[in-house]
């Protein structure tokens, strides 16, 4: 076994109401050429995720899967695992791409690691460990000054945490208003998306009366 799922599952008993299966795709290839394809341990930990919700017994009315390389990867390995007689109907999304915060701090990092003190301090603290460490630290800062909206994105074409969890929720609704009573939709997305809408699920209270969801997290044994 390849990995361990992680399955946190919501439900409002006594409702018949649409439920949201998020998965966040595989491993990715962090630190390679070309991030938005999935290593050989994501591969594997899609295909097992395929075989947990088979062996759940878990039925899905459709699938929604991210327009990227790596969303779609993870969707065809849960296909493969789970191997059912008829074919998950599934569409892609686009709104469910994940946000920019990768581009977003390959932009900011060495700008601010010319004018922000404390990114500064930071990266000194971190100087003896490898890149991918450091590298991760860095993100963490600048992620946290992208969501309060600490950082001028004028003129880039870099997506603002407002407007990112604009689309999130605009493609939620779409997805919401167009399902029959009592569907299970898994969808394959980023992390990113799953935490958006995590948030938007909390912080509107009505809605939980509409959707309930599980989360599934894949992660290294």
């Amino acid at each position: 076994m390849c990995c361990r799922i992680g399955f946190s599952y919501f439900r409002i008993k006594g409702k018949k109401i649409n439920t949201l299966f998020f998965v966040r795709h595989g491993q990715a290839s962090f630190g390679e050429d070309d991030y938005d394809n999935l290593s050989n341990l994501g591969l594997k930990q899609s295909v097992e995720l395929g075989k947990v919700l088979a062996k759940q017994k878990l039925n899905f009315d459709k699938a929604i899967v991210g327009p990227l390389k790596r969303h779609i990867q993870t969707f065809d390995g849960i296909i493969e695992g789970y191997n059912a007689n008829e074919k998950i109907p599934f569409s892609i999304e686009n709104g469910f791409a994940e946000n920019h915060l990768m581009e977003v701090t390959q932009y900011f990092a060495p700008k601010l690691l010319q004018s922000d003190s404390k990114l500064i301090d930071l990266y000194k603290n971190y100087e003896n460990d490898n890149q991918e460490k450091k590298f991760f630290k860095m993100f963490q800062y600048i992620a946290l000054k992208w969501a309060n909206s600490e950082l001028d994105l004028t003129n880039t074409d870099l997506e603002s945490y407002t407007d990112f969890r604009s689309r999130v929720k605009k493609s939620l609704n779409t997805i919401q208003n167009s399902l029959p009573e009592s569907s299970n939709v898994l969808i394959v997305t980023s992390g990113g998306v799953i935490s958006a809408l995590s948030l938007i699920h909390i912080s509107e209270p009505p809605r939980r009366y509409a959707i309930s969801y599980a989360v599934f997290c894949l992660k290294k044994k």
